[in-house]
């Protein structure tokens, strides 16, 4: 069954409302002139005569009511019904408008001659398209780093393939096929980078918000870090301190602290510390990660974070997507990064503070 329109259901509101008035008013007049004229008449004609005149008074009042009523309806609905459309005719426009678009045009509607009434819905319409257009625009420049990220190392596992396939000797193909395995698990890693970091640019996965101890946190993450850090015989740990709460998302923090151990561990040299401290006060929770590596230069400080940037370390190859991640989760819990060098000026040192 179609629903009425808009302007329909105004007409049959107005249209009763209408005749409800002029039925009131008329039966008021009626009461009323019934009453005076039995008065009037009762006191200067006989009995018979009174009642004939009044009937014969009522009866014209009635008629003089009830036919300008009939047909003043007819009238007062056509002006209704031209009045509502033409009140209606910004709706028809912005429909007409948003009928004439294609899928990819994003750009704001022109409210200078909207209504008052209408203003509201066009404004969030704006902000609705703004926001598509940001995240189609996210996901635009993710799929083309992404292409041209995957392509060297797809690239590499291609020639170390045709290396192993044509070594003459068993040690070349054995060779081959270590870097093979190597490549894969770069490619592996940066395939799982690259869809964690689009899972969060479309606000998927986050799940529900729940009270996480990042002391907890912290120290699974530097156990799913030791294997690595034995390898190369690095001293981490995880300071003391009390545990320190946070309302967040517990997936998302345990991906951010293990990114950030990740990082310190991979290019801190061999025999050198890896420390993970964790504290704050009543309104602020605070973790910093912090190594004595070969650290930053000042002049890269400001570009950590930025997707597929990669600094130059002998022997590792990150996927330049751990930092970025890093920061897009803390803007999801409303906090902040800070990249510096580390204590006594050595390594380096990346704070993050969550409101708690």
């Amino acid at each position: 069954m179609a629903r009425p329109s808009l302007r329909r259901r105004l007409l049959a509101l107005i249209l009763a409302l209408s005749a409800v008035a002029w039925l009131a008013v008329g039966i008021t007049a009626y009461v009323e002139v019934r009453h005076e004229a039995r008065r009037l008449f009762d006191e200067d004609l006989s009995h018979r005569d009174a009642r004939h005149a009044r009937d014969e008074i009522v009866e014209a009042l009635g008629k003089s009511l009830v036919w300008p009523l009939l047909a003043a309806l007819p009238a007062l609905g056509l002006a209704i019904w031209l009045g509502v459309g033409s009140g209606l005719r910004p709706l028809g426009e912005l429909r007409r408008e948003l009928a004439r678009r294609g899928p990819g045009d994003l750009a704001r509607l022109d409210a200078a001659r909207t209504p008052v009434e209408i203003e509201p819905l066009v404004a969030e319409l704006n902000r609705l398209f703004g926001r598509i257009d940001e995240a189609l625009e996210r996901e635009r420049r993710l799929t083309a780093d992404a292409a041209h990220e995957l392509r060297t190392p797809l690239a590499v596992l291609s020639t170390q393939a045709q290396v192993a396939r044509r070594a003459a000797s068993e040690a070349a193909r054995n060779e081959a096929l270590d870097a093979i395995v190597v490549g894969s698990e770069r490619a592996a890693r940066l395939i799982e980078q690259m869809l964690t970091l689009a899972r969060l640019e479309s606000g998927q996965g986050e799940g529900a918000v729940q009270r996480a101890d990042l002391r907890a946190l912290a120290r699974a993450a530097l156990a799913d870090a030791a294997p690595f850090a034995l390898g190369k015989n690095l001293d981490i740990a995880l300071e003391e301190g009390a545990a320190v709460e946070v309302a967040g998302y517990p997936g998302l923090l345990q991906v951010l602290l293990r990114n950030l151990v990740d990082n310190a561990v991979r290019y801190t040299p061999r025999g050198g510390k890896v420390r993970v401290a964790v504290g704050g006060d009543g309104r602020t929770a605070r973790l910093e990660v912090s190594d004595n590596g070969p650290g930053v230069p000042p002049q890269e400080l400001a570009r950590l974070g930025e997707r597929f940037h990669r600094l130059a370390a002998p022997g590792e190859t990150g996927s330049g997507l751990g930092l970025s991640i890093v920061l897009r989760i803390a803007e999801l819990h409303r906090g902040g990064v800070r990249f510096a060098a580390g204590h006594g000026g050595a390594g380096l040192a990346v704070s993050v503070e969550l409101p708690r």
